[in-house]
């Protein structure tokens, strides 16, 4: 259990760091850009995260595989996971490199790039085939220290990079480069974050080459858990990639930076929760499903989602009174009234997902990855169809609207999983319940007391209210019986110990 809080601890840190690279990076480079063209680094970005389903789901089939068999200390079965899994990579790679760059100038127009800028863009969707590539052979290897539960040194690596990379784009910019520049040097981290992850794999694994190899019953093995997860792959980054491409083809590159900036904002902050319940996946699901020890896998599930509801009910609750005068002190005045109508949407449909992390987790782990599969799809078919039609008629609003359509599975989501677990369904609907009540009573104190004080929007007011925020939250919480003072001290402790 030490292990598992102290990869939990790790994750969230990771999350903690890349949030606060954001927030301190983003205005600037949003300002020196200009939307339009933040707009069209922001599909740079997403078209290359959209390709990465080719890689049929073998990066969780990596850390299921290497993180079972490394429990059984069977390291030839590790070696053929890895063969097969480097023979995947290389083929779907390069095939998808040559999509990406053979299409680039059809993508120039679909997205509706100013003229101006078309040249930029396709100079920058032809890089993007390159880089790519790059990031499809460090896949290979970045899944190691997961499946091998060291959290620890992915988080390392991981934000070590997250960090020069921003730090080189701030410095591009303020030395007067671009767009074009910003690409390349995104580039070269790409070839430096493959090398980093691979002497992590040779440290880890020192005595395995990930030499490209084909084995039918190992790829028939793995493909049969991640194909599920590939699909899973696929239906998630229609939320997370194509929502930007649709929004640009109906609205120009411009509206995508006012729809992106606040849904990474709030998706920062979700990801926290994200963090803290990862490790149940390779560390607990895997190992214990293998064990037979379904009674403490079941216990595990049961303080996992408590906590995600109560982290998720106070970053909710934060953003629903909070957002406007974040997204202004942030980003700018005028930048905040294009954005500020979308976070309450965003913000809500993001408390549903995050409490569903351990779920997915849990059903990885005992090898129903089949299901996530189904609701990803069912959820992401909703959006696409919704997408389609209320964006071109409610523009930004209507592209949020959509988004909350990826929640039409989790009634049955839930539920199915209720009964393998054979825990109650009217325990988790209480939960919940309980949880929107003290958002909303949080909501309607705030809305109450900004009605009869008007406080301008500056940090100091903004602390001052995220402190109230979480005071009057836990206070609530407390009462509620939501949670007890015990549990707090236990998790505080626990996790003072291991940071220190």
């Amino acid at each position: 259990m030490k292990s598992n809080l102290k990869n939990s601890v790790y994750g969230t840190l990771g999350f903690i760091f890349s949030l606060a690279i954001t927030l301190i990076t983003a205005p600037y480079i949003v300002h020196k850009l200009t939307p339009e063209i933040y707009g069209i680094y922001i599909l740079f970005t997403s078209l290359m995260g959209l390709m990465s389903f080719m890689d049929l789901g073998f990066g969780q089939g990596i850390i299921k595989f290497v993180s079972e068999y490394e429990a059984k200390k069977d390291y030839e079965s590790i070696k053929d996971v890895i063969g097969v899994s480097s023979y995947i990579y290389l083929i779907m790679g390069i095939i998808g490199a040559i999509i990406i760059f053979t299409f680039a100038d059809k993508l120039v127009v679909l997205f509706k790039v100013k003229e101006n800028y078309k040249d930029l863009a396709r100079y920058v969707f032809q890089l993007t085939a390159v880089g790519f590539f790059i990031n499809f052979l460090a896949s290979i290897f970045s899944p190691i220290s997961m499946a091998l539960q060291r959290y620890d040194i992915s988080t390392k690596a991981q934000t070590t990079i997250w960090l020069f990379l921003n730090l080189s784009i701030v410095t591009l910019l303020y030395l007067g480069y671009g767009l074009k520049e910003i690409a390349i040097a995104s580039l070269c981290f790409g070839i430096i974050r493959l090398v980093v992850y691979f002497l992590i794999f040779r440290r880890m694994l020192p005595g395995i080459l990930p030499r490209p190899t084909f084995k039918y019953k190992v790829f028939k093995k793995v493909f049969s858990f991640s194909v599920f997860t590939a699909i899973n792959g696929i239906t998630g980054n229609l939320v997370l990639k194509i929502d930007k491409m649709i929004i640009s083809s109906f609205l120009g590159t411009t509206a995508v930076t006012y729809y992106t900036i606040p849904f990474i904002m709030i998706q920062m902050g979700f990801g926290l929760v994200g963090g803290a319940t990862q490790f149940i996946f390779p560390a607990v699901a895997s190992n214990l499903s293998s064990l037979d020890l379904k009674e403490k896998l079941k216990g595990i599930y049961r303080k996992a989602t408590k906590y995600a509801v109560v982290i998720s009910l106070i970053f909710t609750t934060g953003f629903l009174i909070l957002g406007g005068n974040l997204l202004t002190l942030w980003m700018g005045a005028d930048f905040a009234r294009n954005a500020e109508k979308l976070i309450p949407i965003i913000a809500v449909v993001f408390f549903f997902q995050t409490v569903s992390f351990p779920a997915i987790h849990i059903y990885n782990g005992l090898g129903f990855s089949k299901i996530n599969m189904i609701s990803s799809l069912v959820g992401s078919s909703a959006y696409l169809l919704t997408a389609l039609l209320f964006i071109p008629k409610f523009e930004l609003t209507g592209a949020a609207l959509s988004f909350a359509f990826t929640l039409l599975p989790f009634p049955l989501y839930f539920y199915y999983l209720h009964r393998i677990l054979e825990t109650g369904n009217r325990d988790f609907c209480a939960l919940l319940l309980k949880a929107l009540s003290i958002m909303g009573i949080v909501c309607t104190i705030f809305f109450i007391f900004g009605k009869a004080v008007n406080i301008q929007p500056s940090i100091i007011s903004l602390i001052s209210k995220g402190i109230l925020v979480i005071i009057l939250s836990l206070g609530i919480m407390f009462i509620s019986k939501l949670i007890n003072k015990d549990e707090i001290l236990v998790i505080f402790n626990k996790i003072r110990k291991n940071i220190i």
